[in-house]
Order: C-alpha cells, then structure tokens, then sequence
C-alpha cells in the first residue's frame, strides 16, 4: 500500500495549491513554477505513443492525482477511470474533469482497487504517470501481478517519469538535500536504473521497452518511461 506520509504531502500540496492551478496541484513544476503547455502536450503524445492509443481504447489511470492529465489521455479513447489515494485530488478530478459514464474518477488505494476492481477486464490500456516511485516496493511488485493477472484485455501499460538511478549525478543537487534512491517516501520515490525496471517487469509477467523524451522535456535528463506489455506465458 501507499504510505500515510506520502499521502499527507500529496493533500497538502493540493490544499495549498489555487482552485483551477492544476499543474501546481500535483507538483508538476519546474523551479516552483507549473510546467508550460508545451511539456504537457509532449507528455500526452508521449502516452498516447507509447500506448499506440485507439478510438476504442478504454484507459485505466493509476494515481491520477486531480485528473488534469487522465482526461487529456481519456479524450483520445472510448474513456477510462482515475484512481488515486487522495480525497482532495479526486474530488478535484470529479469537480472538473469528470464525465460519466465515459470518465470517472475513484478514490481508493492504487494495489487495492487492482486487486479488487469489478470488471477489469473491460480496460485495454493503462498508465501510472509520475507516481510508480511513490508505491512502497512490495506494492509496486504486487499492482503489475494483479495487472498481469486479473487485467486481461490490457495490452499495453505505460508507466512515466521514472527516476532513473543510473542518471544520478551528484552535480544535480545543491544544498545539504541528497537523495536515497530507495525510499519511497522521499521527495522523489524510488530510483530504479532501466535495467533494474525491466527486471521488475519480468517478475511480474511484462516485457518492458524503455523509452526517453526528448531533450526540451524538462525531465528527460534524470527520467524515462516503460512500456508494458503482457509476456509470453
């Protein structure tokens, strides 16, 4: 499960984010300043790619946060669901970006709802963008088994913005602040090197392509994405 720590953080940086301040919201920011459009237009085609979404395509998106980048996903698709654990981020995503049937969003702690989720196999694709680091490691093992095994229809799973670790230049960080790759707790979640995410992948039952954005992507020089898809039985 997600922790109670990380949790807290994410509620209060909701809380003390402005109503309509999406980006800020959820921490997407550069310098303390919310990313330009730009940088959300290359992460919605970098999703969209990497999922090689469909008009038919129904899409399930854990920790959604407020919904600001699930429904730009969703309305490339036949819809989708958000899931985060956060009351505050779903009932922003519910207040502004939710259209039932076709987009909705649930409040529920990400291992949980893929385990227990009614239905499951009515999704074809998925994505966890910029919140795979924050699951305690037990649980990020346990969400692709119960995707790999309850899933069926999912082919494609794109999970972004990893913390790659063997990008981890000392030079990057200024001020007493270090960072420890393991600590899923931490400003940043786990650092996991690509080799070290595709291994995951393979216990899990997934071969992973791992993937990077390009260079004016404000990120692209400490993270990259994986794309899922089921692995030969």
């Amino acid at each position: 499960m997600s922790s109670e720590k990380n949790r807290v953080f994410f509620e209060a940086l909701a809380r003390h984010s402005l109503p309509g301040d999406f980006w800020r919201q959820v921490g997407r920011t550069v310098d303390g300043a919310p990313v330009d459009e730009t940088q959300i237009a290359m992460t919605v085609a970098a999703i969209r790619r990497g999922l090689d979404l469909q008009a038919g395509d129904v899409v399930l998106d854990l920790g959604c946060g407020n919904g600001a980048l699930s429904r730009r996903v969703f309305d490339g698709c036949a819809g989708g669901v958000g899931v985060d654990f956060s009351e505050r981020m779903v009932a922003t995503a519910q207040a502004n970006f939710e259209d039932p049937p076709r987009v909705e969003f649930a409040c529920d702690e990400v291992e949980r709802y893929v385990w227990a989720a009614s239905e499951p196999e009515r999704f074809t694709k998925g994505l966890c963008f910029f919140a795979f680091q924050y699951l305690a490691p037990s649980s990020a093992q346990a969400v692709l088994r119960g995707l790999r095994a309850r899933f069926t229809s999912l082919d494609a799973f794109f999970v972004g913005d990893v913390p790659d670790k063997s990008r981890m230049p000392d030079s990057f960080y200024r001020g007493a602040y270090r960072p420890e790759p393991s600590d899923f707790e931490s400003p940043f979640g786990v650092w996991r090197a690509p080799s070290e995410f595709v291994e995951l992948a393979q216990r899990t039952g997934w071969n992973a392509e791992i993937q990077v954005m390009d260079a004016a992507y404000h990120a692209a020089h400490i993270r990259y994405n994986a794309v899922l898809r089921p692995a030969e039985s």
